[in-house]
């Protein structure tokens, strides 16, 4: 029975816009499955408009990502708003600064979201792309010479009452995390990130 509620909860979690990973299959039966399917795009350009890299890789639901999705689903909360964190592997390969010169992870978020100007980009959409894939697209300038080894995705949780619409001031859980393997990027180059998260049975 927990299986099958977990396999309505992961198809639920598209209809919401909610962005999952490429994890383990869900048993929604005998003889079917739900996989969630993830795939993460980072094209770096230069200041000039030229693409420097392009990068493809798949990302992870995680275990907050799998509470949070219940908590949709169960009505116990509503959804707030998407961010993207760009890390270093090591804090000071991180692509962006505060205010204080300090390195810091890159951030992508809603308008409205969680974030500071100074490392933050207050430009990420979330669409519904058709028929069936939840896409979050977006990008940041790179603040300093560093190093993308780690990207998250994370999503508001907020009162039920509550909804992107109005949206509470949470960061949110974690909802993917994947390693980005080591990109490269320098000052002042834009990185553009592209999540698209869809639904498949078999």
């Amino acid at each position: 029975m927990g299986r099958r509620v977990l396999a309505v909860v992961a198809v639920m979690g598209l209809v919401l816009a909610s962005c999952g990973g490429a994890g383990p299959e869900i048993a929604s039966g005998p003889s079917e499955a739900i996989q969630v399917h993830g795939d993460w795009t980072i094209d770096v350009f230069n200041t000039d408009g030229t693409l420097d890299q392009h990068h493809e890789f798949s990302n992870a639901l995680t275990s907050t990502g799998e509470q949070l999705l219940a908590g949709l689903i169960s009505r116990e909360s509503a959804p707030g708003l998407w961010h993207i964190d760009l890390f270093g592997n090591l804090e000071e390969a991180n692509p962006c600064l505060n205010q204080f010169d300090t390195p810091v992870a890159c951030r992508i978020t809603e308008v409205g979201g969680p974030g500071d100007p100074g490392f933050t980009s207050f430009d990420l959409v979330v669409e519904l792309v058709p028929t069936s894939v939840a896409r979050l697209s977006g990008s940041v300038t790179a603040g300093r010479d560093g190093t993308i080894g780690n990207v998250r995705s994370h999503l508001g949780e907020c009162p039920p009452a509550d909804s992107p619409a109005t949206p509470c001031t949470t960061t949110g859980s974690s909802f993917t995390n994947t390693g980005a393997g080591n990109v490269a990027v320098a000052e002042g180059q834009i990185i553009q990130v592209t999540v698209d998260i869809s639904f498949a049975t078999g």
